[in-house]
């Protein structure tokens, strides 16, 4: 028998080195549960709202959500999951929810109506207020003192891939959004000065 080696040796595992890939694959595992890393795929717009409604179903004292886009169908999507003995529910959007091919009044009308029909049909009063500045990008779901951050807005979450994550430092998050809803006017304000401009054309 020869004693002699054609080509490479075979290639001994490093047990070490398996075990420490194993151990910050766990670790990585674990920090994304720690934060609320949810992934939802293409195609899984009902699982996303069954995670978004069950998360709200949680919520004791409040809610705000803060979507540039955020319209009236969310309304009805979300909010019914919302206790409305309890919890004060704020909603931040901007007036680029409202414009579209000169249908910003009509989509105010029915943001409006949808306000006031889950007041009636759930008994959740809803203060809605709106940005006339395009200062708010992102989108953000406050529940109690946890910040969610959404990759896309309430109206698409997984319609196409999206990705919601829980935010480690919630306080400055919220705070910026205090500072935000300063700047913003209410809803029916906003409906206001819309017919007036309205009128001001015609």
């Amino acid at each position: 028998a020869s004693q002699s080696l054609i080509g490479d040796g075979p290639r001994i595992p490093n047990v070490n080195a398996r075990i420490a890939i194993a151990a910050s694959r766990r670790e990585k595992i674990a920090n994304a549960k720690q934060y609320g890393q949810r992934w939802f795929p293409d195609g899984s717009r009902e699982e996303a709202m069954r995670f978004i409604q069950s998360e709200l179903r949680r919520a004791k004292y409040r809610v705000m959500i803060a979507d540039p886009y955020l319209a009236g169908l969310q309304l009805g999507q979300f909010l019914y999951a919302v206790n409305p003995e309890t919890i004060s529910v704020t909603l931040l959007s901007s007036v680029l929810a409202f414009k579209s091919k000169g249908q910003g009044h009509s989509k105010t009308d029915d943001f409006c109506q949808r306000l006031t029909q889950l007041e009636k049909d759930a008994k959740v009063t809803a203060k809605a207020f709106v940005l006339q500045s395009s200062i708010l990008h992102d989108r953000f779901l406050v529940i109690d003192d946890t910040v969610w951050f959404l990759g896309n807005s309430l109206n698409t979450l997984g319609d196409k891939a999206s990705l919601i994550v829980k935010l480690p430092n919630p306080d400055e998050i919220i705070d910026q959004l205090e500072d935000m809803l300063k700047q913003a006017i209410s809803i029916v304000d906003y409906k206001k000065r819309q017919a007036k401009n309205q009128d001001a054309e015609s």
